[in-house]
């Protein structure tokens, strides 16, 4: 019984002294990876031991990112010179300051020393810093109506004379607001729009087929009494004055436009009328002929109408 026991202890001994040495080794080999030296597979490895003299192999991924700067900036160039290649030019907005300076010169002011007459209206472009295929230049009412449309090839003149008539020849009306937009078109075809300045006549003088004509607005000419002449329409109607003893040897007659129900309101301007030209020109009262009409494709004004025929 002595004999059997001696023989299973030696049998353990010699198990445990086997298995032991086996643990050692495997500790020692994991030992060396688990301070940063890499496997096969360019894993770091860590080594959890137990209580039981166990090991356990656990994997970490690495957390490096390889990015390649290339990869990403040529493309973005590439699509960037592929889309500029061939393009037009982007013109830039001081290309088109100078049809901002567009005027004109004709704008009604009483010390002027004659009464506008055609060409009323006259504008300057100045020479364009770019080469201009074709160029336009819109009219329109204060209800935003084109009025006249004038145009043309090329870099546009020095000057643009307007002589005031709308497309079916009508003159335009004194005391009206007009606006125009200047449109010029690039060697490209693009169009490049300047708004000008609104602009008015408070007077005008014009011929017609018949007769010449001379126009003041109502409300610069008389106060709002109707009874007087307001400080500008003093000058304004010392000009029309000029412009009848110009055409003394033909009849004239006078015409107030109004829109007010009642006329009888306008017999104060009709009145002073009688009595500034009789004196102006040495006339009899009776020989003149002074009427009140309700006209609206001349707007409320008051018309000298020189009968040349």
């Amino acid at each position: 019984m002595v004999k059997k026991i001696c023989f299973i202890l030696a049998i353990m001994l010699i198990v445990f002294l086997v298995y032991g040495e086996g643990i050692s080794e495997e500790a020692i080999d994991t030992k060396s990876a688990a301070k940063g030296e890499e496997t096969g597979g360019g894993l770091s490895e860590i080594v959890i031991k137990g209580e039981a003299k166990d090991t356990v192999k656990v994997e970490k991924a690495s957390y490096g990112i390889e990015i390649k700067l290339e990869d990403i900036v040529s493309p973005s160039i590439e699509k960037m010179e592929a889309l500029m290649e061939g393009s037009l030019e982007i013109l830039r907005q001081k290309d088109f300051e100078q049809f901002s300076r567009l005027s004109s010169n004709q704008v009604i002011r009483p010390d002027l020393p004659s009464i506008p007459e055609p060409p009323l209206v006259t504008f300057y472009p100045e020479a364009s810093r770019i080469p201009i295929k074709k160029w336009e230049l819109v009219v329109s009412d204060e209800k935003g109506n084109t009025i006249r449309s004038l145009e043309g090839k090329g870099s546009p003149p020095r000057s643009i004379k307007w002589d005031g008539r709308d497309e079916r020849g009508r003159v335009i009306r004194v005391g009206t607001l007009y606006a125009y937009n200047f449109v010029a078109v690039d060697e490209n075809g693009r169009p490049h729009t300047t708004g000008g300045k609104p602009f008015q006549l408070l007077a005008l003088k014009y011929d017609e087929k018949d007769s010449v004509n001379v126009e003041v607005a109502n409300r610069v000419l008389y106060t709002s009494e109707r009874d007087k002449f307001s400080e500008d329409g003093k000058l304004i109607m010392e000009k029309a004055l000029d412009v009848l003893r110009q055409y003394s040897r033909y009849p004239f007659k006078v015409e107030i436009c109004i829109d007010d129900p009642d006329p009888a309101v306008w017999e104060k301007a009709k009145a002073l009328l009688l009595e500034s030209i009789s004196t102006g020109l040495v006339l009899l009262k009776e020989e003149l002929k002074i009427g009140l009409v309700k006209r609206s494709d001349r707007g409320l004004t008051t018309c000298f109408i020189i009968q040349t025929k």
